[in-house]
């Protein structure tokens, strides 16, 4: 089995809400059978068949895996080429409806469609609202949002993507924005690039995090790690996105932009 594209939604740490869905070499048969030899169960809703396991019991039968995967694994649903991974508490009825297209999903608001199609063809994306990226309660650690001195004020945008690709040769990260207004994300434009490009991280213990053996997070992640930052301002839904990508420096460690969502490394973006 191998997977070529996964989407999870919800939160993965805590207490975990996050489904996850993925494409990619599946054999439902296979993946069936050895499911019912770790001890799931055969359910079913509304004729689809899914797989079911007590908390206690994944822990158990998958103990050598890191500790949070298995909360996330109490009910499985499989067919050939998908394969859907779903903690405790999620209302396994509704999540196989939004799959077989009888519930709307993000694929259905304008705003979140937008934002995926600004950051292009990524290998790795995040999607969030306004709340959850600055809310304290749906991280890890106390989120990075300390607005720094010389700044000035940037437009309550509404939702953000942030996303890592390579094209050709080159590797980039991009930083999007939506907003309800079909004029703020211009108006803002000058004042995020003006953040980036001076903005100095705040995560704790920055120098004890590695982004590669012997080297550290940066104090100044754009201005170490990028080569140029550029912006695009677009028309989206009514509203309108701002993006700033930056094209990263060769040695740039492709994980490294992981941790503006972990650690809510974002103070830039503080409206």
């Amino acid at each position: 089995s191998a997977a070529h594209r996964t989407i999870s939604t919800g939160a993965a740490l805590g207490d975990p809400t996050a489904v996850t869905y993925s494409e990619g070499e599946f054999a439902q048969h296979v993946i069936a059978q050895k499911l019912l030899a770790l001890g799931y169960s055969e359910e079913q809703s509304d004729g689809k068949t899914y797989y079911t396991i007590p908390s206690d019991d994944v822990r158990r039968e998958l103990q050598n895996i890191n500790p949070s995967v298995p909360l996330r694994m109490n009910a499985v649903y499989v067919e050939d080429g998908v394969l859907l991974r779903m903690p405790p508490r999620v209302d396994v009825a509704e999540v196989l409806a939004t799959v077989g297209d009888q519930r709307p999903s993000l694929a259905d608001d304008e705003a979140f469609r937008a934002l995926a199609e600004s950051l292009g063809d990524p290998l790795s994306g995040v999607l969030m609202t306004r709340s959850e990226a600055l809310d304290s309660d749906r991280t890890n650690q106390e989120p990075q949002l300390t607005k720094q001195e010389g700044w000035g004020t940037l437009h309550e945008w509404e939702a953000m993507a942030v996303g890592y690709g390579i094209s050709g040769e080159e590797s980039w990260w991009a930083f999007s924005l939506y907003y309800a207004d079909a004029g703020q994300a211009a108006s803002a434009s000058n004042e995020l690039l003006s953040r980036m490009q001076s903005y100095v991280s705040l995560i704790p213990d920055r120098q004890e995090r590695n982004l590669s053996p012997g080297r550290s997070y940066p104090e100044q992640p754009f201005a170490e790690l990028c080569d140029s930052l550029s912006v695009n301002q677009a028309g989206a839904s009514g509203g309108s996105m701002l993006t700033v990508t930056c094209d990263l420096k060769p040695d740039t460690p492709a994980g490294a932009w992981d941790s503006f969502v972990i650690f809510r490394d974002i103070g830039f973006l503080v409206p």
